[in-house]
């Protein structure tokens, strides 16, 4: 980091937890609940959050030390005895390094028009004013492009 431009980092930051707790936590809580009693699965789901979340909480210690320290304090606990991980401070840590070829853009650009979507759902829902408690009969998708629908 040449200069300290804290306006640069912090709308994509708020933008990735947005995305990460609006749409992965709200869309997987039955999952990370264990509803559907598959043990493995809920180990799954809760392992790629915590993943996330420790990850993301490494790469913010740079701009803001103090409450990255303190998430991973407490993140600390479901450390396993011996990992590397398992240091005093989230300062002793290395920086998270990334795998580009588990980037799959087309899965991204499906979850995009999804979240486009039910955004556009809602919004028309609001309009209506209808409530979100009452499912609707039934919803009807148009696109030009069929690979979308």
């Amino acid at each position: 980091m040449d200069s300290y431009k804290l306006y640069n980092v912090v709308r994509p930051t708020l933008a990735f937890l947005e995305d990460l707790t609006n749409w992965y936590v709200r869309l997987n809580r039955p999952r990370m609940k264990g509803d559907d009693n598959d043990a493995e699965d809920q180990f799954y789901s809760l392992n790629t959050l915590f993943d996330v979340l420790l990850n993301a909480t490494q790469l913010m210690a740079t701009f803001t030390p103090f409450l990255s320290d303190h998430i991973f304090l407490n993140m600390r606990n479901g450390l396993a005895d011996d990992s590397p991980l398992n240091v005093d401070s989230i300062h002793f840590t290395q920086m998270p390094s990334y795998d580009p070829n588990l980037i799959n853009e087309k899965i991204e650009e499906t979850v995009k028009r999804m979240q486009n979507a039910i955004e556009t759902g809602r919004l028309v829902r609001d309009k209506a004013n209808i409530s979100m408690k009452y499912p609707l009969a039934r919803v009807v998708l148009v696109d030009a492009d069929t690979e979308i629908l």
